[in-house]
């Protein structure tokens, strides 16, 4: 203990001890959307009220009891490159033994509307707001056009900082501590797609894939990670597929939501008409309907991407149509496996298929992967890897 007391002493005679490890004035500065996936230009235009939700909020605190005049420093860094500064007016917090002194809680539009006004050391009301900002979007000079042509801010990393620097000891800022810092980014990658990989083929296309199971997998690519499913039945009334689409769906999920370490873009459809609660976010809505022989349907999928000023941006997909066969075999497991095999093995695979369904061969549904047996989820979760180009097949034994 001497000696971390000397070193400290020894820091504070060369004036390079962190703000954050003695501060009279401490502050925490908190998102209020981490999730947000896309960022546009204006979100973080704080020189603009309008009604935009807050992105953060910020807490202030005297630790002693001496009154503290300060002004608060703002920025934003893209990939580390000042994207935003700006700074407050001046105001002097209280002692924390003043009668008038209460912490202090800044949200974005209190600066922006100059909503704020805390009482000083004598209890005059001082008026907090912001004095000066300026978001300079020439220094992303490589990435200009695209954010002037989309109005969003490129992908990457985005961190917000706000400091206080007192004006009692110039010098002196105090900022968060290291242990503080990890709510203060977020990383933005705007998602574009969604591809849907199975059951079925766009609607674009006269012939419709049919399946052998009432149970599939549904199978889709993206770079987002929230979704709402849609899956519709055909009606004998519906003369095209904007006819079965006006229709209540027979199954809407809402918000499901991927396992962020598996990332596996698949739903099986619900084997009862049971209400649904998914564990890693997302339910069911409105009665299930369950999937039957000799039917057809269509489903799509949006991508729910939670934006910077807290709205949704949706993204569909095409929409998908596939048929029940009218018989539905009890091996449907090893139909799938097949299906999913032929779209995925080319000319020479499709041949041996055909070769041995001449021979009376007829597939069990088992799956061996690296010689370890699998299930059909593990199965369709390599398939998943195979279309990201994540994995690629070395060989295909057939016995």
């Amino acid at each position: 203990m001497r000696r971390l007391r000397s070193v400290i002493l020894s820091l504070i005679i060369l004036g390079i001890l962190p703000g954050w490890i003695f501060a009279a004035i401490e502050i925490d500065l908190t998102l209020l959307n981490t999730q947000a996936r896309v960022f546009y230009v204006g979100d973080l235009d704080f020189t603009k009220t309008g009604n935009a939700p807050d992105i953060f909020r910020l807490s202030i605190r005297n630790t002693t009891s001496e009154p503290e005049p300060i002004v608060l420093e703002i920025r934003i860094l893209y990939n580390g490159r000042v994207l935003g500064k700006g700074e407050t007016n001046d105001f002097t917090i209280p002692g924390n033994n003043n009668q008038y002194y209460r912490d202090i809680i800044i949200t974005q539009s209190d600066l922006l509307k100059g909503a704020l006004f805390i009482r000083g050391p004598e209890g005059r009301l001082q008026k907090v707001y912001l004095k000066r900002y300026e978001l300079d979007i020439n220094q992303l000079e490589d990435l200009k056009n695209k954010i002037l042509s989309t109005g969003r801010l490129p992908s990457g990393r985005y961190q917000f900082e706000i400091r206080a620097r007192s004006l009692k000891n110039p010098g002196v800022v105090y900022s968060e501590s290291p242990a503080q810092l990890g709510d203060n980014t977020l990383f933005i990658t705007n998602p574009t797609n969604v591809q849907l990989i199975f059951p079925g083929r766009p609607t674009g296309d006269p012939n419709i894939p049919t399946i052998s199971t009432i149970y599939p997998y549904f199978q889709w690519q993206s770079d987002a990670n929230v979704f709402n499913i849609y899956v519709y039945e055909k009606r004998a009334e519906d003369r095209n597929v904007q006819d079965a689409l006006s229709h209540p769906p027979i199954l809407f999920i809402e918000g499901y939501t991927l396992d962020p370490d598996q990332r596996q873009y698949l739903f099986q459809y619900p084997t009862s008409t049971q209400p649904i609660q998914f564990a890693n976010g997302g339910r069911s809505v409105g009665p299930i309907r369950l999937l039957e022989p000799g039917k057809i349907y269509y489903w799509y999928i949006e991508a729910v991407v939670p934006t910077g000023s807290g709205d949704n941006q949706i993204i569909k997909s095409e929409v998908y149509h596939f048929k029940i066969q009218e018989r539905v075999p009890q091996n449907s497991q090893a139909r799938q496996i097949m299906t999913m095999l032929q779209n995925l093995g080319g000319d020479a695979l499709l041949q041996q298929i055909k070769l041995l369904k001449e021979q009376g061969y007829e597939p069990t549904g088992k799956v061996r992967l690296n010689g370890r047996e699998i299930d059909l989820t593990e199965f369709i979760r390599y398939m998943n890897q195979l279309q990201g180009t994540q994995s690629k097949i070395g060989k295909i034994s057939i016995y």
